[in-house]
């Protein structure tokens, strides 16, 4: 227990030291309105879209101001900054009075001595032309294909193939993932520039385009999937027959979002058909084919869920450790016109290992396999793109 409420108590600490560290911290949209150097070059703006479910979830704080059965989608756009620095080792950026950018990162801000310190004392190396970012702070594989990969969609823009070639930065070779899904959908004028993490780099001008997606709320815009999905999905017919259960095990950060009574969830759904799966005995083309071909899904809250980016009007299942739905799967769901239930369980912290009320999940597998979902067209709401 003790262990659980110092990880409530340290899930507290970023905003304080992010005060104490980077007072002069901001955000794109505030950069937007205050820097005259600034240049926004592509612009989608925000859209009211329907999240009928969210009302009634109750959700963890980082959530709440989304959690309505209408949702306001963030303008995505992206601009030219003079005089930036971008520092590898954190995958920071910092503008040219200092003040460290909140969007470097898709979560939060690198709250180290270090990185405060290498923003003075770290030799710097200045790049002629144009350059970008494409990796945030905190890299799993949720963040790299869905919040990393979707600023892309902002670079795929006209306004930017007709500028010539950019530079992408990356502090080391890009990892398995990234480089197989940068070699389907990055511009041909855009190439990797691995930069080492061993000095702050100074472009001539750096492009940031903002993260198409607010933190735990992963409603995806339908022209980002729309542009991005025949790039990598199997070139063939679906065959939605897959019912899939993700089972999960003790990874680098030791036992987290363990569900205690596996087996015997296991046993229950095989009656229905359903089949497990342990995504990391599987390469990505097949997590894709997986996904591809799905019906159902059932799993414990974590990053593979990111994998329904590849499936069509599904049903999914997603269980909770704790009393509050982390809602990252709920949104993605909602845009991608698959049908959500959920899930809690007891625990006092969402990364606990749980048990899980067999019972009741499965009579909402049930209820699912009564009456298959519709499928929803959401085509319309991202908008139309303003270039500046």
């Amino acid at each position: 227990m003790r262990t659980l409420r110092n990880r409530r108590y340290r899930r507290r600490l970023p905003a304080l030291l992010r005060r104490v560290l980077y007072p002069d911290a901001l955000t794109l949209h505030d950069l937007r309105r205050r820097t005259a150097d600034v240049v926004v070059d592509v612009a989608f703006p925000s859209r009211e879209v329907d999240t009928p479910q969210a009302a009634e979830l109750d959700v963890w704080p980082a959530a709440k101001s989304a959690a309505r059965a209408r949702y306001v989608t963030p303008e995505y756009f992206s601009l030219r900054l003079r005089g930036a620095k971008y520092d590898p080792l954190f995958n920071l950026v910092t503008t040219q009075s200092g003040a460290a950018l909140i969007d470097s990162s898709s979560t939060f801000l690198p709250l180290t001595l270090q990185a405060w310190q290498r923003r003075f004392r770290t030799p710097s190396r200045r790049i002629e032309g144009l350059c970008t970012i494409f990796r945030s702070v905190d890299g799993n594989f949720y963040h790299t294909l869905i919040e990393d990969l979707s600023r892309v969609f902002l670079l795929r823009q006209p306004v930017y193939r007709e500028m010539g070639t950019i530079k992408m930065l990356f502090p080391s070779e890009p990892t398995a993932l990234e480089q197989y899904l940068l070699d389907r959908y990055l511009p041909d004028n855009i190439e990797i520039d691995v930069v080492g993490r061993d000095q702050i780099i100074e472009p001539d001008e750096l492009i940031l385009p903002s993260f198409l997606t607010r933190q735990s709320v992963t409603y995806l815009p339908q022209a980002f999937v729309d542009d991005l999905l025949p790039r990598l999905l199997p070139q063939r017919a679906r065959n939605k027959r897959r019912r899939i259960y993700i089972t999960r095990r003790p990874g680098p950060l030791g036992h987290v979002r363990l569900i205690e009574n596996d087996e015997q969830l296991w046993q229950a759904l095989r009656t229905k058909g359903f089949e497990r799966y342990a995504l990391e005995d599987l390469s990505f083309d097949e997590q894709i084919a997986l996904f591809y071909d799905a019906e159902m899904v059932v799993a414990a809250h974590g990053a593979g869920l990111a994998n329904l980016l590849f499936a069509e009007a599904i049903d999914v299942i997603e269980l909770h450790a704790g009393t509050l739905v982390v809602p990252y799967f709920y949104y993605m769901s909602a845009s991608l016109g698959h049908r959500y239930q959920w899930w809690n369980g007891d625990r006092q912290h969402f990364n606990a290992s749980f048990t899980v009320d067999v019972s009741a999940v499965m009579g909402m597998v049930d209820a699912a396999l009564d009456s298959p979902p519709d499928r929803v067209d959401n085509s319309a709401e991202i908008g139309d793109v303003v270039i500046a």
